[in-house]
């Protein structure tokens, strides 16, 4: 419990300092298309307002961001950015001609769904869990582009790849409706995950 309090404390004192330098927000996860990095209900800061869209400055490859899609706000992992080529080719992601490295780390039940978890690590240093339900999937899903994005152009995914709506369907994300980075999850009905975000 002590830990808990020391670790609520460093958020709030964190999220201070943010406030002060820029405004912060915080989400609710709406969906389970970022399982399991995110789960439904859990309570994500993001690193400014959800009015404050187009600052793309240090957003790189495997960061969490909010965007805009029409007048609400969806939550998707950063798979590609300005000027790659991307593509999925039978659900393995194919980032500027170079398969990202997926480990398989075990098998779950997310959402009443059965499927396999994998470690995704799709380079500068990061890695993060996506997760593939068991059975067929239409192949629009499992099987994208290749598609070159352009000089404002982001390329996101859910972590739950056959339960998301992202830029599979939508296309590619204009850097002006990327609208904050996640920082950490800060309110769980399972303590162990409240932390930083990847």
């Amino acid at each position: 419990m002590k830990s808990l309090l020391a670790l609520l404390l460093t958020l709030l004192s964190v999220s201070a300092v943010q406030a002060q330098e820029r405004r912060v927000h915080a989400y609710v996860m709406q969906s389970t298309s970022m399982e399991p990095t995110l789960r439904v209900g859990e309570r994500v800061m993001a690193d400014r307002g959800p009015d404050d869209c187009g600052d793309v400055e240090g957003v790189v490859t495997g960061d969490i961001v909010v965007r805009r899609r029409g007048s609400d706000h969806w939550i998707s992992r950063v798979v590609a950015g300005p000027g790659q080529t991307v593509e999925l080719r039978a659900g393995l992601l194919v980032v500027a001609g170079r398969e990202t490295l997926q480990t398989e780390t075990g098998r779950v039940l997310l959402g009443g769904y059965g499927g396999r978890v994998f470690r995704e690590e799709p380079g500068e240093g990061k890695h993060h869990h996506i997760f593939l339900r068991d059975g067929p999937a239409p192949d629009s899903i499992l099987n994208y582009g290749p598609v070159r994005l352009g000089p404002d152009q982001w390329f996101l995914l859910g972590d739950n790849r056959l339960n998301a709506i992202d830029s599979r369907e939508d296309g590619p994300v204009a850097s002006a409706d990327i609208c904050g980075v996640l920082t950490h999850l800060f309110l769980s009905t399972d303590p162990s995950r409240v932390g930083p975000l990847r």
